[in-house]
């Protein structure tokens, strides 16, 4: 089984091509500049190079749906499902708040994304229960520190915009590059197992919080 995964939902972009075993057969790590419409493509070209495990043979496509960049998240999923219904293969789902918890795995207390949402607020999620949890959403940075227990690590592009308000005495901050792909590529052979896989016109994105056009049109997300 071969499968291709695509992360865009934040700066670091990440795409790889995996055979079943998470055995990476091709993988690249882009960090953003422009679009990720002018990346994605020749990246795609260059793995093709690869006989036999070029696009025709993949079992499916792993997708991060967000929450993230609404652009870099658009453009992501406008690409695996062009692939998807040329080649006639389903789409798997990735969260990026799991792919970001998979990358900490090795902590042993709470973790907490901690994902940049512009306009001063992040996109998180503190997964613990009772009166600590809080739901997905977007949520000024201090109230999701303020609703931490002490020993959560807090990982995502927001770290390094909102580190000052972290107590470093209290938490632990991941500090490295965030390129996800053999992440993503483990929980979508996980999620393919469970026999969740979508057509390409099933699938949305993961939006937390309403675009900045809808909010002035008042129109609904896609």
């Amino acid at each position: 089984m071969n499968y291709l995964v695509l992360d865009t939902t934040t700066e670091n972009g990440s795409l790889g091509l995996y055979q079943e075993g998470v055995k990476t057969l091709f993988s690249a790590h882009f960090r953003m500049i422009r679009s990720y419409s002018e990346l994605v493509t020749p990246l795609l070209s260059q793995m093709e190079l690869f006989g036999e495990s070029s696009l025709q043979n993949l079992t499916y496509i792993g997708i991060v749906i967000g929450p993230g960049s609404f652009t870099g998240t658009r453009v992501g999923m406008a690409v695996a499902k062009g692939l998807a219904l040329g080649l006639k293969i389903p789409l798997v789902p990735v969260t990026l708040f799991d792919a970001l918890r998979r990358k900490a795995s090795f902590h042993k207390g709470t973790v907490i994304p901690f994902v940049d949402a512009k306009k001063r607020q992040v996109f998180s999620e503190i997964s613990l229960p009772g009166e600590g949890r809080l739901l997905p959403g977007s949520y000024p940075p201090g109230k999701v520190i303020e609703r931490a227990p002490q020993g959560s690590l807090f990982i995502g592009n927001g770290v390094p915009l909102y580190r000052e308000l972290i107590d470093s005495s209290r938490y632990s901050l991941y500090g490295e590059e965030l390129f996800l792909s053999r992440e993503v590529a483990a929980l979508s052979e996980e999620v393919f197992r469970r026999g969740k896989t979508f057509a390409p016109s099933h699938l949305k994105p993961l939006y937390l919080r309403r675009t900045d056009a809808e909010l002035k049109f008042n129109i609904k997300a896609d």
